[in-house]
């Protein structure tokens, strides 16, 4: 595993890596699953009060291939769905 100068940040190369991790740890408050060539947005409606918050994305970098039409209701918060792929060079 390549050195990470955040003692909290844990990288794992696949599913069942992470999942081994995860089961030998204490304490686990916030899991970010983040990697791949696909990135899939749940854009909630309204504004919250929130202590953990999704780093920024730079979306120049991908393509917005599905967007859900249907608006999502639950709880009285409405949501939809986005899915965006990396750019590769025959895409850029």
């Amino acid at each position: 595993m390549e050195e990470i100068a955040d003692k909290n940040i844990i990288i794992a190369r696949s599913f069942e890596n992470a999942i081994t991790l995860l089961q030998s740890m204490e304490n686990i408050e916030t899991v970010w699953n983040i990697g791949g060539r696909a990135l899939y947005i749940t854009r909630v409606e309204g504004d919250f009060s929130a202590d953990v918050f999704f780093p920024e994305v730079d979306y120049s970098r991908f393509i917005k291939n599905t967007e859900s039409e249907e608006v999502h209701e639950e709880n009285n918060i409405k949501y939809k769905y986005e899915v965006y792929t990396i750019k590769t060079d025959a895409t850029a």
